[in-house]
């Protein structure tokens, strides 16, 4: 902008009287000359209209403290210009990014995922679908594949499930899979998503036409088809996942302290769920790598690892390096759906590296851990005690 229309701007924006109605005659008789002048103030006046809106009370109120700071320290031609800055780089980083009013607002799927009831570990995977239909599904590996149009699904090698939808409304199904038991969903646009044990996935039976996006609690592999025109967003409890086609793992369980994603192959962008102005994290990750989210500090952390330790539960398996006993035993209790106690927490803290096959008995694998880490167990009707 040059600096005659940037000064004509300020002009009209420094006038107090300023309203959605006289910003075009605050401009003087001759508009058709100011029309740049007057554009550039009405931007940046509904720019600050909205966001007075949209911002936290505690976002206005420290916005409130800069702005009588720079009232009291520039004078009136200097505040407005930096005023001008500031909106500037608001409106288009913000618009840019993730747009303004998804930031400050839950999408409707997460609206939607936390208006559902709890649901609480089960004996039987479950499906719930439109209207309240609610299916069973009993084996300990379980397949659901949903054909393109969201109406027809395939349970298994033989169970055909058929749910009415709603054309005029986005209609959302929930998947919960309990403690013990793992599922493989493949979405009618063909994305695959594979769900570890206590973990749950809300998703649209049918995508919209400009945007694919899922709910995960828990952790999931997606392994997500390819649509340069159409991102997939996966959201969580602490970030948000934007992608376009990719295979990523991400853990998000409501009793770890901290969320992560591992991201096999392709570009995944994670933003952060703190709903602030001035904290819009993006964090660009590359293949290879892995994010922390710590929720103490409100922080990221990034490093390269190996992705196949991270990604092996799929097959029946984990990798641990340097491990805490805590973190574990919490995986044993989640794959194999038994509660382990130990009396000794000092025990917790002890560390481990090794691979564990999942797919022997949760006493067997306690039996290949104790030849590094010397403890006994008890195991008594689905319980087991470490001493």
């Amino acid at each position: 902008m040059n600096n005659k229309i940037k000064q004509e701007a300020e002009d009209i924006l420094a006038n107090e009287k300023i309203s959605d109605e006289n910003i075009e005659t605050l401009a003087g008789r001759d508009v058709e000359k100011n029309i740049e002048s007057v554009a550039q103030a009405r931007q940046i006046y509904d720019y600050l209209k909205v966001a007075k809106f949209l911002f936290p009370i505690s976002e206005k109120e420290n916005m409130k403290s800069r702005i009588h700071g720079s009232v009291m320290k520039y004078n009136r031609r200097r505040k407005i210009q930096n005023w001008s800055s500031a909106a500037a780089i608001f409106i288009f980083g913000l618009l840019g990014s993730y747009g303004i009013y998804n930031h400050f607002t839950d999408p409707d799927i997460v609206y939607f995922a936390k208006k559902l009831e709890k649901t609480y570990p089960n004996e039987e995977t479950r499906l719930f679908l439109q209207g309240g239909q609610e299916v069973l599904i009993k084996n300990q590996e379980s397949t659901i594949e949903y054909e393109k149009s969201g109406k027809n699904i395939t349970i298994g090698a033989e169970e055909k499930v058929v749910q009415k939808l709603d054309t005029k409304k986005t209609v959302y199904n929930t998947v919960v899979v309990p403690y013990g038991k793992r599922s493989q969903i493949t979405l009618g646009e063909g994305t695959k998503v594979w769900l570890n044990s206590g973990s749950k996935l809300v998703y649209p039976a049918v995508f919209a036409s400009n945007k694919r996006e899922v709910y995960i609690e828990g952790e999931a592999i997606f392994e997500v088809t390819h649509a340069e025109e159409i991102p997939f967003f996966v959201n969580s409890r602490d970030f948000t996942v934007k992608v376009t086609g990719t295979i990523f793992n991400v853990s998000a369980y409501p009793d770890d302290v901290n969320s992560s994603t591992v991201l096999e192959q392709g570009k995944i962008e994670l933003y952060s769920n703190e709903k602030s102005l001035l904290h819009h994290e993006k964090i660009e990750v590359k293949p290879g790598e892995i994010v922390i989210y710590d929720p103490a500090n409100d922080s990221f952390q990034q490093w390269k690892i190996n992705t196949n330790d991270y990604m092996s539960w799929r097959k029946g398996y984990y990798v641990f390096k340097s491990e805490k006993l805590s973190n574990i035993l919490r995986k044993i209790s989640r794959y194999y759906n038994v509660e382990i106690s130990t009396e000794k927490k000092g025990w917790l803290d002890e560390t481990f590296t090794g691979s564990l096959d999942f797919r022997e008995s949760p006493e067997e694998v306690l039996n290949f851990i104790t030849k590094t880490l010397p403890f006994d167990y008890k195991s008594v009707n689905n319980k087991i005690s470490i001493y």
